[in-house]
């Protein structure tokens, strides 16, 4: 047998004399008893719902040390193209650019290739870039 809810108790009650002065009753509709049951959701959207840090995308580019300031993308291209698929470079005109790449293998074959070479008249070096975060994100992940 269920337990008596609020409701029922309020309809049980309702217009009857008790004592003298008649009872007037309502349910509370905010009352933790007369609320639903929100059926289970599934686990694992309710995670990627919640998730709202990016997703991890491997890596794949390169960090390129030393590079002439008058490098264009092109010269980029057809420097490291040789060791694999170049799929976007970047050079903001700072000594150093990032070379980005459709694979680990590629990548560290250019690494291997070019290290301490003479690329477009300057010795460069070359690393795996490292992931850097704005301070939102940091701040974001720090919370969760």
């Amino acid at each position: 047998e269920a337990a008596p809810t609020g409701k029922d108790a309020t309809e049980a009650l309702n217009g009857k004399k008790v004592s003298k002065p008649k009872v007037e009753a309502e349910a509370d509709p905010k009352s933790t008893a007369e609320k639903k049951v929100k059926p289970e959701a599934d686990p694992k959207s309710t995670a990627e719902k919640k998730s709202k840090k990016p997703q991890v995308v491997e890596n794949f580019r390169l960090f390129v040390n030393n590079v002439a300031r008058e490098t264009t993308q092109d010269d980029l291209k057809s420097a490291f193209a040789a060791h694999g698929t170049v799929t976007e470079t970047y050079n903001p005109g700072k000594g150093f650019v990032f070379v980005n790449f459709s694979n680990e293998e590629e990548a560290q074959a250019a690494i291997e290739a070019l290290d301490e070479k003479n690329v477009c008249g300057r010795e460069i070096k070359c690393y795996i870039a490292k992931r850097r975060f704005r301070r939102a994100e940091v701040k974001t992940e720090k919370l969760q």
